[in-house]
């Protein structure tokens, strides 16, 4: 088997393990916190008044698309396996913090137009009461981290513009607070810098 071939088959492998690490950690989490009364309410009065936006409903996604681009720039398989613990160890402590802090979102409902399938789909796929730290932000550190030494220029430009754009999706489509975006930020940080790190 050629090289390229085998880091695709890593990436295949590291796939299919987070695909089924982040399902158990995620939605069980999820499920606990539907059977607690003891929900925290994290977030400030004036973040009610943010904006909603359902076009945002298109970068927020995106989180679950640029890991393909990962085996097109990454072809050292050691990498991909840095990338696949890294994304573990943050599921992980992410989890830990969902059980210790579930949280009620703060924002009022809004009925979007042409987006009642998405605005209505996405609490059951992103959960309701994991909201500290945001997953979306934390592995979107992780993602950009992995990718950044292997893309020329105008690719970094590009996934820092995304690295900017998707912490507001999830303000945008009332999916976080503020600090739950702080919060995912720091996550993916840390891990970045102690996981792996030389």
């Amino acid at each position: 088997m050629k090289a390229l071939e085998r880091h695709h088959v890593e990436f295949l492998r590291a796939s299919i393990f987070l695909f089924f690490f982040f399902s158990l950690v995620f939605y069980g989490a999820d499920f606990v916190a539907r059977l607690r009364d003891d929900r925290f309410h994290l977030y400030f009065t004036w973040e009610q008044e943010i904006p909603f936006y359902p076009l945002a409903y298109l970068v927020y996604y995106s989180v679950a698309v640029l890991p393909l681009s990962i085996p097109v720039f990454v072809r050292k398989e050691e990498e991909i396996r840095l990338w696949k613990m890294r994304m573990a160890i943050a599921i992980a402590i992410a989890g830990i913090a969902f059980l210790l802090f579930p949280a009620e979102i703060g924002y009022f409902p809004v009925a979007a137009e042409g987006w009642f399938i998405v605005q209505n789909l996405t609490p059951i796929l992103t959960g309701r009461h994991n909201l500290v730290p945001s997953l979306h932000v934390g592995l979107m550190i992780i993602i950009m981290h992995t990718l950044w030494p292997h893309l020329g220029g105008r690719g970094k430009k590009l996934i820092a513009a995304w690295g900017v754009a998707l912490p507001l999706s999830t303000l945008f489509t009332h999916q976080h607070h503020v600090l739950d975006v702080a919060t995912g930020l720091l996550l993916g940080f840390l891990v970045c810098a102690k996981v792996g790190a030389r």
